[in-house]
């Protein structure tokens, strides 16, 4: 109970302060030395299979995505770049979870891997393309500089090159929609576990069906959109009891 009201207060401070994304590229962010220490995607498996819950999500998606794609440049670093995208499109603040919050579960993975026609020679370019402008690479700039190089991206006539600019803005368009699609569909509690033939396995004496992978445990994206999921068996039973108490008459 505890865990749900400290999730629910988390939830409400947040959702004011994103309401940016709705009208603007930017906004202030956490340094990309968020990625430091984050642990490997073996600890990040073991963190999930000790969870209390039943499991949900997709455990082998990280390791799948390092294997998919057109990679084509093994130098490049495409998790630090994907990752600052992702912190800067989604930031992250004191009680205020966020994009950098979910890395542990193998966010930018799963980002990258819905990415696999973005080859890393692109990524490498929008990386570097910041430099003539702003001076560094885009990994290096500070926060409020990683927001100013989305909105020369985004402003016509910014680079001389035009070419440039619209390949700039392939890139960025598509690691935008990849990182808001995969966080606001609830990543990392976005499956339920499946059989082969893709019918829910339920808990153990389950007789209501639920399939809502939602847990106290993370703020996801879900809990930033103030998105319940589909219904518990709990709030099905209150909404009925609502509604047996209205005086139904024509």
């Amino acid at each position: 109970m505890r865990k749900q009201k400290d999730k629910e207060k988390k939830r409400a401070k947040g959702v004011s302060r994103r309401d940016f994304i709705r009208t603007s590229a930017t906004v202030g962010t956490a340094t990309v030395a968020g990625l430091t220490g984050i642990t490997a995607v073996e600890a990040q498996q073991q963190q999930r299979s000790s969870r209390a819950y039943f499991p949900v999500g997709d455990p082998d998606a990280a390791t799948q995505a390092r294997g998919e794609g057109r990679r084509t440049n093994s130098s490049v670093n495409r998790r630090e770049i994907l990752f600052a995208v992702g912190d800067t499109l989604i930031p992250s603040a004191h009680s205020d979870p966020g994009y950098k919050d979910l890395e542990w579960y193998g966010i930018t993975e799963e980002v990258s891997r819905r990415l696999g026609e973005l080859t890393d020679d692109d990524v490498d370019l929008f990386n570097n393309s910041s430099a003539a402008q702003l001076k560094k690479k885009f990994t290096e700039l500070s926060e409020n500089q990683r927001g100013d190089y989305f909105n020369l991206i985004l402003q016509a006539g910014s680079f001389k090159d035009e070419a440039l600019q619209k390949k700039l803005k392939d890139v960025y368009d598509q690691t935008r929609e990849a990182v808001f699609t995969v966080y606001y569909q609830n990543f990392p509690e976005d499956h339920w576990p499946r059989d082969a033939k893709r019918v829910p396995l339920l808990r153990a004496g389950d007789e209501h069906q639920i399939t809502n992978p939602s847990t106290p445990d993370i703020v996801t994206g879900w809990d930033v959109a103030g998105y319940a999921g589909p219904l518990t068996w709990e709030e099905e039973e209150r909404r009925r009891n609502v509604f047996k108490k209205i005086r139904w008459q024509e």
